[in-house]
């Protein structure tokens, strides 16, 4: 959806979908373990990051969102279950986490015209205040009696010529706090290199590990 109103003062400007490079990942499935099961039913982990960057607006559209659009998805390929579902078959007691080409992450870019600075003071706010830089998991849906969950979906929210909001929400039993660092660290560093995940590649502690 273009140009849509998500409050009084924030404005999505796009929604899409971001997967993994075509070609790069093959179908996988990881079932859940005994430590992960815990978390099956748990509420979703919601956290907004605050980033000054004073740049204009037309800075934000036509370089900052095309690099975290290019870099999201090189980061997909080495995190590609967070780009899957959840799958709970109705006949067996182990869901599992499996990722399927063509799967990919919800991604919503918005523009705000809350106040940059007043949002991220050393100061109480209401939380209500936050609620609109969060974004919305997809819906849940059914497939031959089998349930599909959606795990991660993001959200960048452009404050212009004072800074970005990122916005995450995603399923714990997927990833711990641990992993979703990991995640953005990839994501950035990738972002930052213009695009280089094989440079990416030779920092060691960012490497995802599947269990």
């Amino acid at each position: 959806s273009i140009h849509m109103a998500l409050s009084n003062m924030v404005i999505v400007l796009e929604h899409c979908r971001i997967a993994p490079p075509p070609g790069t990942v093959a179908e996988r499935s990881l079932p859940l373990t005994l430590f992960d099961l815990p978390w099956l039913h748990f509420p979703h982990i919601q956290q907004l990051l605050f980033y000054k960057s004073p740049n204009p607006k037309t800075h934000f559209i036509d370089t900052l969102i095309p690099n975290l659009k290019h870099s999201l998805s090189l980061a997909l390929k080495h995190f590609f279950p967070l780009a899957g579902n959840l799958i709970i078959h109705p006949d067996s007691i182990r869901p599992e986490i499996r990722y399927m080409v063509g799967d990919s992450v919800s991604l919503t870019i918005a523009e705000s015209s809350n106040d940059f600075t007043y949002l991220t003071g050393n100061h109480a706010r209401n939380a209500k205040e936050f609620y609109a830089f969060v974004p919305q998991m997809p819906q849940v849906t059914y497939v031959s009696n089998t349930v599909v969950v959606p795990i991660l979906a993001l959200q960048v929210t452009l404050f212009p010529n004072f800074g970005i909001c990122l916005g995450i929400t995603f399923h714990h039993v997927a990833a711990d706090a641990n992993t979703l660092v990991r995640f953005l660290k990839s994501w950035a560093s990738i972002a930052k290199l213009g695009g280089d995940d094989q440079a990416f590649l030779a920092n060691g502690s960012l490497h995802p590990f599947y269990g």
